[in-house]
């Protein structure tokens, strides 16, 4: 693992991809009190006013990011880089960039509507293997990439249409049924969009001089910790051991990273497997809380003990099913994850 290296979010920039690995669980930030948005954006917010009024801004940190790049990436291509930790920051930054542009095409501030998509989009090239997708900076896993489309390419107004079943008929967010990405990025919005207001009507600062300080201390304000795998380093066994700011892993996780570890190894493609065998068990509905005699667990947690049992013919400790499911793989030996009945 080579030595972090310390950069501000403006570095984003550059011209590259960060990739979520299919293994990797969907955006878990919440925007409840006291959860990770509402710090989040108290920090930027101090950091606005900062350059507002005048005082010298002190860099935030925010944590690291660990990173693996593919080699032989082909000549030209925009650079993959592979989250191994730290896909939450990177999916919050560019969140905050896409509230930033649609509050300053509200305002009719055209200018920073295009700094941002600087930020969002590498420029199209001739050079570019596959366009539409290399295109964007970010590439979520499954469960997330439509929806981040969604919010990356259109305006809130379009993005209500597109995923109408998540919006009342006057226009507001059903909370509790929307996905954490489309509530952050609502948080985000109406929080950029109420401090703009805030701010002109108490100081009588203009709609660009607010956003302007909003951007410059997200982009300068703001510093993460690069640190990138060496070749030789598994970024799947890294994840495993990694905790970030979000929610712990939860045995569903661990799982899901144990399958997708063993499908990288035996050299089967992960993104189908994903799509065609494992994407249905990313519903909320696998994640709900349950209670099954006197167990309450994850619906997911529930299925795998099952399937364990019926499989091995013998008891499995739900607790520790995570464990257990180890244990199963372990025993069959299965020369590919395709392969396996119960896909794991």
């Amino acid at each position: 693992m080579n030595e972090g290296r310390r950069i501000s979010a403006g570095n984003l920039g550059e011209r590259q991809q960060w990739v979520v690995p299919v293994y990797q669980r969907h955006y878990e930030w919440e925007t409840g009190e006291d959860r990770q948005l509402p710090k989040f954006w108290a920090d930027l917010e101090d950091e606005a006013i900062d350059r507002l009024e005048g005082r010298s801004p002190f860099p935030h940190y925010f944590g690291a990011i660990i990173f693996s790049e593919p080699q032989a990436q082909a000549f030209g291509a925009v650079r993959h880089r592979f989250l191994v930790d730290g896909q939450q920051r990177i999916t919050t930054f560019q969140l905050v960039l896409a509230a930033i542009r649609e509050v300053a095409r509200k305002r009719e501030v055209a200018r920073l509507v295009d700094v941002v998509n600087a930020y969002l989009f590498n420029e199209k090239s001739a050079s570019m293997i596959d366009p539409d997708r290399e295109r964007l900076k970010l590439w979520p896993s499954s469960y997330d990439r439509k929806l981040y489309q969604n919010i990356a390419e259109n305006t809130p107004a379009k993005i209500r249409s597109l995923q109408s079943k998540f919006f009342y008929k006057n226009g507001s967010l059903i909370k509790g049924q929307s996905p954490n990405l489309l509530r952050a990025y609502i948080f985000l919005f109406d929080e950029i969009d109420a401090f703009v207001t805030e701010r002109g009507t108490d100081q009588g600062e203009t709609p660009e001089a607010v956003l302007s300080a909003v951007l410059g201390g997200f982009l300068s304000g703001f510093q993460i910790v690069v640190i990138q795998l060496d070749p030789n380093d598994d970024a799947q066994e890294s994840f495993a051991s990694l905790n970030g700011l979000g929610k712990p892993l939860s045995p569903f996780d661990l799982i899901r990273n144990d399958v997708f570890h063993r499908a990288r190894k035996t050299g089967e493609d992960d993104r189908k497997l994903f799509d065609e065998r494992w994407k249905l068990f990313e519903k909320p509905f696998w994640a709900e809380q349950v209670r099954q005699g006197r167990f309450k667990r994850a619906r997911a947690d529930h299925l795998v003990s099952h399937a364990v049992i019926a499989e091995t013919g013998r008891e499995a400790n739900i607790g520790k099913i995570a464990t257990e499911y180890q244990r199963y793989a372990r025993e069959r030996a299965f020369q590919t994850v395709g392969e396996s009945s119960m896909y794991c």
